[in-house]
């Protein structure tokens, strides 16, 4: 599904109904299903795939040279979490959560500090 993170493994046996991971005729990576096999008149074998959200099978065929690997499981949802921590508005976020734990744990130190001086200068009065 959209927005979930998938990990992939290399391997080579996979057919028909396997969700695969793949480079697309434009460079982008796509994970769709085989839904079928092409035998081309060079001998290699294309499959033709589709994604589980769309209506028609992709316009393109997909070399085996073009597939980086075949899933292997699922994290559901996490991927949403990602993309908004790449995005402007997340990096903001970090940075301030970063900045604030910093900022936090000096004024701690401080505190500390000046806790262990009362400390020490009731005990000499």
């Amino acid at each position: 599904m959209t927005g979930d993170l998938i990990f992939i493994r290399r391997n080579t046996g996979f057919g028909i109904k396997d969700v695969i991971t793949y480079r697309d005729p434009t460079q982008h990576t796509v994970t769709h299903r085989i839904v079928k096999t092409q035998l081309q008149p060079n001998g290699s074998l294309d499959f033709v795939t589709k994604g589980d959200n769309n209506e028609d099978e992709d316009q393109y065929t997909t070399q085996l040279s073009s597939v980086l690997g075949v899933h292997w499981f699922t994290i559901p949802k996490i991927g949403y979490g990602l993309v908004y921590l790449r995005s402007f508005m997340g990096i903001v976020v970090m940075i301030s959560l970063f900045a604030g734990w910093i900022i936090s744990d000096l004024v701690w130190q401080e505190l500390n500090q000046q806790a262990k001086k009362a400390i020490s200068e009731n005990r000499g009065a």
